[in-house]
């Protein structure tokens, strides 16, 4: 069965990936101490070469699955994973290393806006498909 996403999904998305990337902008032009995440999350397999950036680009295809094979009522949470892995995506593509300018104590690590907004679509989007997956499986039972 395909699903037709709204297309409300890729405005979204897009608004995400350009608030991810004028984050940046702003973080260079305050002159932030920007430091630069050669690996994927927390700095995990920094020295390994490419890996990181082919794991992102595979991150970037399952989210982009994911939102086709199980979307949710609304957009939002889908649109703004997909928004950050981009951004970080074509952050490390350019650049070779993600930038991340924020760090916030006592938290040890630093990270970026579209980071933050991974992790939010992610937390919000995975507890609508197991409230969902719930809500089936009880209505299933006689």
């Amino acid at each position: 069965m395909i699903v037709k996403r709204p297309r409300s999904l890729w405005l979204w998305a897009l608004l995400a990936l350009i608030l991810t990337q004028l984050s940046l902008w702003l973080a260079v032009s305050a002159h932030l101490t920007i430091l630069a995440n050669h690996g994927i999350s927390f700095g995990l397999l920094a020295h390994t070469g490419v890996l990181p950036t082919l794991l992102e680009t595979a991150g970037v295809v399952v989210v982009l699955l994911a939102a086709h094979w199980w979307p949710t009522k609304w957009v939002w949470p889908e649109a703004i994973v997909i928004g950050g892995a981009i951004g970080n995506l074509l952050d490390r593509l350019a650049l070779g290393a993600v930038p991340d300018p924020l760090h916030i104590a006592p938290y040890p690590y630093s990270f970026n806006l579209a980071d933050v907004l991974i992790r939010l679509g992610l937390v919000v989007w995975l507890g609508w498909l197991a409230v969902a997956a719930l809500r089936q499986r009880s209505a299933q039972r006689p």
